[in-house]
């Protein structure tokens, strides 16, 4: 019979540690939330329509993918976002050219947080004629 106060003084010996609240994952979310009230649908519409055409998908729009549109659009702006999916489609490993035969182009990934896009971006760059993959294209 295991006794209570010992019980008691074995949870203070041993505390149980909680996982820590993703402090990311809910920036990320309020950001996204707050930039969806900042855009037209018609705009989110219009992105989701060149993600779906550059990178031949027939996902449709839920509304998980409608507030990160709008972060990206709200950040980057249209144009930008059009090159980042750009960006994802000249690149041979997020295309499924790896050794996972996998194509790495979600909506969630290019547009996940600004590194990504940026990242997406200087992709895109890069790979106009006359740039290296090295530099600075602008």
């Amino acid at each position: 019979m295991v006794d209570e106060n010992q019980e008691e003084t074995e949870m203070r010996l041993f505390p149980v540690e909680e996982k820590p609240v993703k402090g990311k994952k809910i920036a990320r979310r309020n950001a996204r939330k707050s930039a969806y009230e900042k855009v037209l649908p018609g705009e989110i519409e219009e992105l989701f329509a060149f993600w779906r055409e550059t990178l031949s998908k027939k996902a449709l729009l839920s509304d998980e993918r409608r507030p990160i549109l709008a972060w990206g659009i709200v950040n980057y702006g249209m144009e930008k976002c059009k090159m980042a999916i750009r960006g994802c489609a000249v690149s041979d490993w997020h295309m499924g050219r790896n050794p996972n035969n996998v194509r790495y182009d979600s909506i969630e990934l290019i547009f996940r947080d600004s590194g990504k896009v940026e990242w997406f971006l200087e992709k895109y760059r890069s790979s106009l004629p006359g740039q290296d993959a090295g530099g600075d294209p602008f």
